[in-house]
């Protein structure tokens, strides 16, 4: 899952908007949660979109990429 400040143009079909709920360091990766979804992005693109618990962002993701996982 990708994650965007402001929404995608293109190719992406899977957006949806979202509220950053927490962000979780793992090793070199940050787990970006929204509720019951979460991308995994690098540290550095963390940095770079200079993420924030509140703020709204746009996930967009391709449906193969999509993984669920029973309660």
């Amino acid at each position: 899952m990708a994650v965007y400040l402001d929404q995608p143009s293109g190719s992406p079909r899977n957006v949806l908007p979202v509220t950053i709920t927490d962000l979780e360091p793992r090793g070199e990766l940050i787990t970006v949660r929204a509720g019951h979804l979460s991308a995994e992005i690098t540290a550095g693109a963390a940095a770079d979109l200079d993420l924030l618990p509140g703020m709204g962002v746009y996930f967009a993701v391709k449906s193969t990429e999509v993984t669920l996982y029973p309660r």
